[in-house]
């Protein structure tokens, strides 16, 4: 029953997209309805295995921004915010795991566009988010008075509105060229739903916001170093989030020397896209980091992380996994907003 029906699935799939894609791309005809590509297999099971893991880690930054009254401050939510976009851009993976291993393989690009919008957006949101991170801390270290005494939720409503209107623009020319090119054929990863223009306006402005962010933490490093009465807790919050930020950095940057080589040595499309799904790997690695960067770095974030593991493995094992004076006592939390 269940091979019949997976085998209804996948023919109704086939013959509703087939007729909608343009023939005559090379690496479509030789992969469309090919079955599964097992070289890449591996790539794939390993981004889903990161994605999975990532939900577990920034579900617990949101949830532990939500519930504890010390984790209240602006750079605390953008956070959070940014994690939940992380897990949002995840979801892709999905979609592509079932073009992937049904061996479909390749959908009309419209239709991919339509399914991925969401993860688009998780996508688009958390590149930018990682900016105002490091504009918020630049604030927050030049102007210490006015950033604690600012009205908070308008400060949020403003960097929302940064994010949605980011967001807007990136998906305006990624349906501008899909509806004017909606039968071309798609892997449905989530770079694939953005090629061409799009993918190249995407690809130069996370450079550009990139170099913004790197900008903004050397301007906090020389503020902590000259800058007097700069707080030890600013100063720890700089380290968590200088890791955070490198461990980003760091993904994007091996995806995008892999994409820049490999488009200057003119190699094929197929080499081009094998290439992609492995380099893809340390991105998704970086969306899951920085749960263990906060746990490693931050006092506020390992005691609340610590309780949720306990309680999960009190459920699961009948004992907690974590053993710490903080926890036995439960000391009540200090409000600091930072």
């Amino acid at each position: 029953m269940s091979n019949l029906s997976t085998s209804t699935i996948i023919s109704v799939v086939l013959t509703t997209t087939e007729p909608w894609i343009n023939p005559g791309n090379p690496f479509y005809e030789k992969y469309k309805n090919y079955g599964v590509i097992w070289p890449v297999a591996p790539a794939l099971l390993a981004i889903l295995t990161c994605v999975i893991i990532g939900f577990w880690c920034n579900g617990n930054i949101v949830v532990a921004t939500w519930k504890t009254r010390s984790l209240h401050g602006t750079c605390n939510y953008l956070l959070a915010i940014s994690a939940a976009a992380d897990s949002i851009h995840g979801l892709s993976q999905f979609i592509q795991a079932f073009i992937f291993f049904t061996g479909i393989n390749f959908i009309p690009l419209s239709l991919c566009v339509y399914l991925q919008t969401f993860s688009l957006s998780g996508l688009n949101f958390g590149i930018v988010l990682i900016l105002l991170i490091g504009i918020d801390r630049v604030y927050s270290v030049m102007f210490p008075g006015r950033h604690r005494t600012m009205n908070s939720n308008h400060y949020m409503i403003l960097m929302m509105t940064i994010c949605m209107a980011y967001n807007i623009f990136l998906l305006y020319f990624t349906y501008d060229f899909a509806l004017k090119n909606p039968k071309e054929p798609s892997g449905c990863s989530i770079v694939d739903a953005m090629p061409s223009t799009p993918g190249n306006i995407w690809f130069y402005l996370c450079i550009v916001l990139n170099i913004l962010t790197v900008l903004c933490y050397v301007i906090v490093w020389f503020a902590i170093k000259f800058k007097s009465g700069v707080s030890n807790s600013t100063k720890r919050v700089f380290k968590s989030l200088s890791l955070v930020t490198a461990s980003v950095f760091f993904g994007w940057t091996i995806n995008a020397i892999c994409r820049l080589t490999l488009t200057f040595l003119e190699v094929q499309l197929e080499t081009f896209w094998f290439a992609g799904m492995y380099s893809g790997i340390f991105v998704n690695i970086a969306c899951g980091l920085n749960y263990f960067i906060l746990y490693a770095t931050s006092n506020e974030y390992s005691y609340v992380f610590k309780l949720y593991l306990n309680c999960v493995s009190e459920k699961l094992l009948g004992r907690p996994v974590v053993i710490d004076r903080r926890i036995s006592i439960q000391p009540s939390i200090v409000s600091t907003r930072i």
